[in-house]
């Protein structure tokens, strides 16, 4: 039995960082499909103001904020990032809310995008990616966004709070709504 102690689980943007970086570096036998998608991710990112990609304006658009995002190796993720730099994260499977912390960076490796990173705790373990907690981890801004399914201003799901609102299904793929609902009962 895996405690909440020794999981680590980074924000999937993280592990889609990963996958969008290989996916864009791999041969493949579809490259129209790729380009269809970068494209697409490229329009997506046009439709944000330019500010939001910078330190200060990726700070401003999720202090205070919940999002949710999915995955098939992590599954549903729901985070609340406090706008004193903590993030509650509460994760398929976990019987606790995970804290951390978030801050944002200025763009690295010449990238034109601010980068958000995550923090947790030296005893934890993030199954994915098979890494130890401890250190931050960061993400471009732009993959940030473009895997997010869901924003919320606040906390609507009280996550500051250390409760957590139910057990997460690992193989189930949340909506907010779902979990209006699901907390409806």
């Amino acid at each position: 039995m895996v405690h909440v102690s020794s999981i680590l689980v980074m924000p999937i943007r993280l592990s889609i960082a990963l996958a969008a970086f290989l996916m864009g570096c791999a041969a493949s036998d579809q490259p129209r499909d790729i380009s269809e998608r970068r494209a697409e991710w490229a329009a997506e990112i046009a439709t944000y103001p330019p500010q939001t990609f910078t330190k200060d304006g990726l700070r401003a658009h999720y202090a205070d904020t919940t999002t949710l995002d999915y995955s098939v190796s992590h599954g549903t993720q729901i985070a609340h990032l406090a706008a004193d730099g903590t993030v509650y994260l509460w994760y398929p499977g976990n019987r606790a809310i995970l804290r951390g912390e978030w801050k944002t960076e200025a763009p690295a490796n010449q990238s034109a995008f601010a980068q958000i990173c995550f923090r947790y705790g030296a005893n934890t373990f993030n199954p994915v990616t098979q890494r130890s907690g401890g250190t931050y981890d960061c993400v471009n801004a732009d993959l940030y966004i473009i895997y997010e399914d869901e924003y919320a201003k606040g906390d609507p799901y009280a996550l500051s709070t250390g409760r957590l609102p139910f057990v997460l299904d690992k193989d189930r793929r949340y909506t907010f709504a779902d979990i209006d609902r699901q907390n409806a009962r």
